[in-house]
């Protein structure tokens, strides 16, 4: 008799140690799927409905193996949901295109019964419901890190608009000015994109900014180096910039640059179609086929140069500018003051300082680089804001820019 219920507190024993310890192992699985599975909807989400059917697919096409990776998640174990906020308690399925404009948070659950064998001879159940869950979105940031933004940095139509900046979804605006700025006319003839020639040529529009700019200022920042600046279309500005910082604009049409324009374009694994909504839409198992080479990101000015500080002077010299943000813009030229850290613009015709005012996505026509004309604008069309680590797309609604982070999980 001591022997008998001797074994079946042995058999509780390993049952607790070798159940349990199952039990353990699936909930990690199951939580390393969720996690990179809220990543994988989050990084999708881009203020429609179509964003919100490639968050699900992205979500349940992961590798989604649990069980010592021996048993795939069906479909009714895997529940993925959207909110405006990673800690709302109204989680929704399946948005309308009011809330997908908002919802900009992921939370993937996965829940599995997993079989007891040596529980229940303790009479316990013959099996436990093992669940985890992720929840993924956006937090927002004033910087850009390294590798993605690009060379450009075009004028904000509306620099105190803190949507958009006064640019219009889906509308071309000009990445790069031809040098031919006294041409009013549209692309490719002409010396500005769709969306600036809607704007006209008067006063307060982004031509006559470019035109009272410094001689030849095109819409370049951060070097004079035709090669530098190849390198930095192909790979992306290596330094973090911010909200704030003073970007250098460089002088020169540089039309050899169409070149790795044309390049990065063809670099994406969809380079033919023409508009974005067409580009989203090319899809194969509701997988895009765009790597997301044609979508990229600049920093936006007001077209209006920053304020020196600490410096002035009256030399006579050229100055220098060192770096592309916050260092050693030192004085222009001729008669001209300005000097100091943060850069300003001296009067003697010098490379000028134009402070950031955010961040915007933009997407690369595949028929905009070809330079047929010899000298046309370079144009992109205008996506909205950026999301960080999202580079296939760009989200919606505001010119901050946001990063895509795993933000809360929580394991049941």
């Amino acid at each position: 008799m001591t022997a008998g219920l001797s074994l079946v507190a042995l058999a509780g024993i390993a049952g607790l140690s070798i159940d349990l310890g199952r039990f353990y192992i699936a909930r990690n699985e199951l939580q390393t799927y969720c996690d990179a599975a809220a990543l994988a909807a989050a990084i999708e989400i881009n203020g429609t409905t179509e964003g919100i059917t490639a968050a699900k697919a992205a979500a349940v096409g992961l590798p989604n193996k649990w069980n010592f990776g021996t048993t795939e998640l069906s479909g009714t174990q895997v529940k993925v949901e959207f909110a405006a906020t990673p800690t709302s308690t109204a989680w929704v399925v399946t948005p309308d295109a009011t809330q997908a404009k908002t919802f900009v948070n992921a939370r993937v659950t996965a829940t599995v019964p997993l079989k007891l064998y040596l529980l229940p001879t303790v009479n316990t159940g013959s099996s436990a419901y093992v669940q985890a869950d992720a929840v993924a979105g956006r937090l927002t940031s004033n910087s850009v890190v390294p590798g993605n933004l690009l060379p450009f940095s075009p004028i904000a139509p509306t620099p105190t608009d803190t949507a958009n900046f006064g640019f219009v979804k889906g509308v071309s605006y000009t990445l790069r000015w031809s040098s031919n700025v006294g041409n009013s006319g549209p692309a490719p003839n002409g010396s500005m994109c769709a969306g600036d020639l809607a704007l006209g040529h008067g006063s307060g529009s982004t031509l006559e900014r470019v035109r009272n700019g410094p001689s030849a200022t095109r819409g370049y920042w951060g070097t004079q180096s035709g090669n530098e600046l190849d390198n930095r279309i192909e790979n992306g500005y290596q330094s973090t910039v911010a909200v704030g910082d003073l970007i250098e604009m460089v002088t020169g049409s540089k039309n050899g640059r169409k070149n790795a324009m044309e390049a990065r374009v063809q670099s994406d694994t969809d380079h033919t179609n023409v508009l974005f909504t067409s580009y989203e839409n090319n899809r194969v198992n509701n997988i895009r086929v765009g790597n997301g080479r044609r979508i990229i990101v600049v920093p936006i000015n007001s077209g209006e140069p920053g304020s020196s500080t600490n410096g002035g002077g009256n030399g006579n010299g050229n100055g220098n500018g060192n770096n592309s943000t916050n260092n050693n813009g030192n004085g222009n030229g001729g008669g001209g003051g300005g000097g100091g850290n943060g850069g300003g613009n001296g009067n003697g015709g010098g490379p000028e300082w134009r402070p950031v005012i955010g961040f915007a996505a933009f997407f690369m026509n595949n028929l905009s680089y070809d330079d047929t004309a010899g000298n046309e604008p370079f144009c992109a069309e205008y996506l909205g804001a950026y999301v960080q680590g999202a580079n296939s797309h760009s989200g919606g609604g505001n010119a901050t820019v946001s990063k895509v982070r795993l933000v809360r999980w929580v394991q049941n």
